[in-house]
């Protein structure tokens, strides 16, 4: 995550960010939450954070934002922006103050009017596929988000989901208008460069395993011992021992030039 990271900084001349991802990536943790620890730790501006609905973000707040806030040495940075409201809590479920006019925003696609008549340097758009098209009377939802960011010059908005049908995914659209970047890693026997892939269809190269009969249900069983990969270009069969080493010795490359060059 180390690159997208990179592109989420004000110095970074990207604007918009798409992860889509698999189930349980760790995207939401190592890329959004990271960004948000650095976003309020160098007062680089407000951070808006979306999810599919309130009781998801109040959750989120609770289990990651909060955790977050009082491991990472942030603590002493959450108070209220004006000096003057000493009994206005600058530290609720949706929405946190920091020191340097940094604020956070947790809210939902369906709870659009939470965000008017406010500015943000950051948007994560947490699940986007769980977006609804539109709402009533307030027009596109996308529009109404990104309208956010018109009177920042540096800003960023991160796009996270995993895609649900690809003919109406978000995150599958916004992938396909950026360069399309895949992460490329090297095979430890051929030192071939190419992207994790489940083997199966009309390719005889990837992630692959075997399955027997289970003697007390019938059902097919996964056998464990039996998970491998197979490279692409040599064919080499390897196991999951060499995964580390070859992501640390990986690289993202761009498959495509981005719809707005």
């Amino acid at each position: 995550m180390r690159e997208p990271l990179d592109m989420l900084h004000p110095d970074n001349p990207v604007h918009h960010v798409s992860m889509l991802k698999s189930v349980q990536s760790t995207a939401t943790t190592n890329l959004a939450e990271n960004a948000i620890g650095a976003y309020i730790r160098h007062k680089l501006g407000s951070i808006l954070y979306l999810t599919s609905n309130k009781g998801v973000a109040k959750i989120r707040s609770s289990s990651a934002i909060d955790v977050l806030i009082d491991h990472a040495g942030l603590a002493d940075l959450l108070k209220p922006i004006s000096d003057r409201s000493k009994r206005k809590s600058a530290d609720t479920s949706y929405y946190k103050e920091f020191s340097g006019g940094v604020k956070l925003l947790m809210s939902s696609y369906n709870s659009i009017g939470d965000l008017k008549s406010n500015t943000f340097h950051f948007i994560i758009k947490d699940e986007w596929d769980e977006a609804p098209v539109e709402l009533k009377d307030q027009g596109d939802v996308e529009g109404i988000i990104h309208g956010r960011t018109m009177g920042v010059r540096n800003y960023k908005i991160l796009d996270i989901s995993t895609p649900s049908r690809l003919e109406t995914s978000r995150i599958y659209k916004s992938f396909l208008e950026g360069d399309q970047r895949y992460y490329y890693v090297p095979c430890p026997i051929c030192g071939e460069m190419q992207v994790f892939a489940l083997k199966g269809g009309d390719k005889d190269y990837g992630l692959t395993f075997s399955r027997e009969k289970d003697a007390k249900t019938g059902h097919k069983i996964l056998i464990p011992e039996t998970v491998r990969y197979i490279c692409q270009y040599c064919r080499g069969e390897f196991h999951e021992s060499k995964k580390a080493e070859m992501l640390r010795n990986g690289e993202w490359r761009p498959t495509s030039t981005p719809s707005d060059v």
